[in-house]
């Protein structure tokens, strides 16, 4: 990962110093994530259908731009990716009488370095639709499980899942529409839909899961060079 990471910035620094015109974006998203999950009907599947539910996640990073003509950029970049989902309260009741409400909330981090390719619609100096499509592959940093037991929170952090054999790295597949709005020739504030799906098993198993995710993303991008 650090190699990969390394090459990616003198990538980045080389085409920032030449006369291809590149630019850099700051970003952040809110998205709705979930699981598909597939073991052949098992009891286990139908529990986890009944029980678990989306949940609102987050996105966050930076992106290099380099224009390759004169409507197509080539992204690529670096982002923090939070995808989980959560289970519904349930009230538990225990021999003696008492109940207990109890939910929780997982979250899996990921760090991604998207590359996608950027088709604008308009030659208008202002306002840009366009469409992107690309893969990113993506490294697995931790995971977070909140339980909400009758109003008192607990948060814990697990470099490794329960599920044995997780997988680390995963490639996930994008796909976007949005509006870039020009402030000026050199700045401009973008929008835009996007919708992502893991290619990948979240575990090395025949127990298939695979995360996704939709929802919208923000940001400001400044050219760095002509």
């Amino acid at each position: 990962m650090c190699r990969i990471v390394i090459v990616l910035f003198l990538f980045v620094g080389n085409i920032s110093f030449g006369q291809i015109k590149s630019s850099v974006d700051v970003l952040g998203g809110i998205n709705v994530s979930f699981r598909i999950i597939d073991d052949n009907g098992s009891a286990v599947e139908m529990v986890r259908n009944e029980t678990e539910t989306p949940k609102s996640n987050y996105h966050l990073g930076f992106n290099f731009n380099l224009r390759i003509a004169s409507k197509v950029n080539l992204k690529t970049g670096l982002r923090l990716a939070s995808l989980g989902y959560k289970t519904q309260e349930r009230v538990l009741t225990f021999s003696t009488g008492e109940m207990t409400r109890i939910q929780f909330f997982y979250d899996y981090l990921f760090l991604e370095i998207p590359v996608t390719l950027r088709y604008e619609f308009s030659n208008d100096n202002t306002l840009k639709p366009f469409v992107e499509m690309g893969i990113s592959p993506t490294y697995y940093a931790t995971n977070r499980v909140v339980k909400i037991q009758d109003e008192e929170e607990e948060t814990t952090y697990e470099r490794n899942p329960s599920n044995t054999g997780f997988k680390t790295f995963h490639l996930t597949g994008n796909v976007a529409v949005g509006l870039n709005y020009y402030l000026s020739e050199e700045t401009c504030l973008f929008f835009q839909f996007n919708y992502k799906h893991h290619l990948t098993n979240l575990v090395n198993t025949d127990f298939k899961e695979h995360l996704w995710s939709y929802g919208g993303e923000l940001g400001i991008r400044r050219s760095i060079s002509e």
